[in-house]
């Protein structure tokens, strides 16, 4: 909208300075307009009614008036404003040319031989916008008066309205007397009310007068506004190049906020999509309002990997602002944010994949196979599972607020990934859980191992049960002191000696300490067995001293013996690195040693130690010369 106020502005601000009092127009060629700075109208003034205002037609008194408030006319500097007085070809070459911020040329000669001085650019403009043009002899001539007909022409090309298949159903008493080229313009002017008529009579040979070009500046304000309020369009994509979209007949130009998805990459993918898009007067794509994919890839070959197949939309961080549905097989989504719904429907058999995509309405599952939905580096709302024996699997590092289940289904998630809410609706007895859940709601009097079919391997990843407790603590590794950097040094050839202090053998390092914290409060403590894995990451050494004065380095042997040791809160180790130069990530697996707790490869909790090691800093050699 503030491109189409800035127009209206420009518009208004013109059609003031040539009808205004201070513009004199000339009656000859070599003569310069003046003008006069007309003081502002204070909230406690009210625009004084010209005098002459009776003369004027009644018809025009309303948008004359109108005009004056808005400070788009005035009157001559007898106050009065002459209603009735004609304009000129010049006059209206100058109105048009600032009213569509056409850009001036820098000659200073004009290409027409009677137009020596006032109004060259503005006639040079107007003609370069194919909107005027000279008559016979190769002259404009500028101070020829226009006729109504020569102004409809002018008005509906300067309001960019299309005129096809327009001219031949003229009903005026006076359609004869129009020229043949004319009428197209004349119809579309009445149409759009740029132009009235007169008692069933356009009188197109009539020369246009003040009292007119008054109204006409209302009406062409008010078109150029209408034109360039969005519109919504809907079609079929019939093609897509680097700039445009074509929608079954129609083309749009597309501007840098839809070229994320209209592109020739994409072009696969939306082959024969259902879209909405949101134009602009100019026929500009600006958003995305709705798309439906029916357009299918194709399944993998043997030995690929799964989704190579699949026709991907790569949204390259667009935003649809409305819904998505995929209606086709083997789809991939990537790196696009849905305001509305995402939904992938019945038609869909086999897989779907989505990829770094953000859903902010609600995520319908209705299609899909058991091999399966992906959600990978997704953010979602709430998902609503309602395809029988889909699974729907969340990687990475996936997020999603609830999940509602209205069929047996399977739900999988990523180490790391937990599912806040789940809710079974009725009639579910066989879904499978390969997924931490924080809560589980079930249908009054359904116990739990009546609804997962897999209770005994997934019972301690579930939360809660109505509200109920019904896992293990959840835990996390808590590091304090890591460095920003660490200096870079040469590893141990072998451990430290067993009885050998911190102080003798990393003498003047600080030690990282680990311990382990309660992350979420579940129904109870863990009372199995646990160690720390080995990571066996190159170029690092992590070095930690037991309570009999051994040495282990976590990275390669990681810390406890085999049968493990009770989980203990206490517990806080000192860890001394040692690293070559470079950045080393270290995850750090706390191992479920009697396979009890539940966790996904008896991981309990899992974090990467993120460390830096750099060169030592070689002391400045002394200055020999300093004295």
């Amino acid at each position: 909208m503030k491109a189409t106020f800035n127009k209206v502005l420009t518009t208004t601000a013109v059609l003031s300075m040539v009808l205004t009092p201070g513009a004199v127009w000339a009656a000859d060629d070599t003569a310069t307009p003046t003008t006069s700075t007309k003081p502002a109208v204070t909230e406690q003034q009210k625009t004084p009614a010209f005098p002459d205002l009776n003369t004027a037609a009644s018809w025009a008194r309303e948008q004359i008036t109108q005009a004056k408030e808005m400070g788009w006319i005035g009157g001559y500097p007898d106050g009065k404003f002459y209603p009735l007085n004609n304009l000129t070809r010049r006059e209206a070459a100058i109105i048009m040319s600032g009213a569509l911020e056409l850009k001036l040329p820098d000659k200073i000669v004009s290409s027409y031989p009677d137009v020596k001085v006032w109004g060259i650019k503005e006639i040079e403009a107007v003609k370069e916008a194919g909107l005027m043009v000279g008559k016979e002899e190769g002259k404009f001539n500028p101070d020829d008066k226009i006729t109504r007909q020569e102004l409809a022409i002018i008005l509906v090309k300067a309001a960019k309205i299309s005129t096809e298949g327009k001219g031949d159903n003229l009903t005026i008493a006076d359609a004869d007397k129009v020229w043949p080229d004319a009428k197209p313009y004349v119809q579309v002017a009445m149409d759009s009310k740029l132009m009235i008529g007169y008692n069933n009579h356009f009188n197109p040979r009539d020369t246009a007068t003040r009292q007119e070009m008054a109204v006409m500046a209302v009406n062409l304000a008010n078109v150029l506004k209408d034109n360039n309020t969005p519109s919504e369009q809907a079609g079929t994509v019939a093609g897509v190049t680097a700039d445009t979209l074509t929608l079954n007949d129609q083309s749009y130009k597309l501007t840098d906020a839809v070229k994320g998805i209209f592109n020739e990459k994409n072009a696969a993918v939306l082959k024969d999509a259902q879209v909405k898009v949101e134009v602009d007067g100019d026929k500009n794509v600006t958003k995305v309002k709705g798309l439906e994919l029916i357009a299918a890839g194709q399944a993998p070959e043997e030995g690929k990997p799964e989704f190579s197949g699949n026709l991907t939309l790569d949204g390259n961080q667009a935003i649809v602002e409305g819904d998505v549905a995929v209606r086709a097989n083997y789809i991939s989504l990537h790196n696009l944010t849905v305001k509305g719904n995402l939904t992938v429907a019945k038609e869909v058999q086999n897989d779907f994949e989505a990829k770094s995509v953000t859903v902010e309405g609600n995520t319908l599952i209705e299609g899909g196979d058991t091999n399966t939905v992906v959600f990978e580096n997704s953010k979602l709302k709430d998902v609503q599972v309602a395809k029988e024996n889909v699974k729907v699997n969340f990687k990475g590092n996936s997020s999603v607020e609830t999940v509602e289940v209205a069929k047996n289904a399977e739900l999988a998630a990523d180490q790391g990934i937990s599912l806040p809410k789940v809710t079974v609706k009725d009639g579910v007895n066989a879904l499978k859980v390969n997924a931490m859940i924080d809560e589980l709601t079930l249908p009054e009097k359904v116990k739990v191992e009546e609804v997962i079919s897999n209770y005994e391997e997934a019972k301690n990843w579930i939360g809660k049960v109505n509200g109920e407790a019904h896992a293990y603590n959840a835990y996390k590794f808590v590091t304090e002191g890591v460095p920003a950097s660490y200096e870079a040094r040469e590893l141990l050839s072998q451990a430290p000696a067993d009885g050998k202090t911190a102080a003798e053998v990393f003498a003047g390092m600080q030690p990282v300490k680990v311990s382990l914290a309660v992350d979420k409060d579940n129904a109870h403590a863990y009372e199995g067995h646990v160690r720390i894995q080995p990571s066996n990451v190159e170029g690092v050494q992590l070095w930690a001293q037991d309570t009999e004065g051994k040495w282990w380095d976590i990275n390669k042997t990681g810390w406890g013996p085999a049968e493990g040791f009770k989980l203990n809160l206490d517990l806080k180790t000192d860890v001394y690195v040692v690293a070559q130069e470079g950045t080393h990530t270290i995850p750090l697996k706390l191992e479920d040693v009697d396979k009890q707790y539940g966790a996904a490869n008896n991981v309990i909790v899992q974090t990467n130690l993120e460390l830096k090691a750099e060169p030592k800093a070689e002391k400045p050699a002394d200055n020999q010369d300093a004295k």
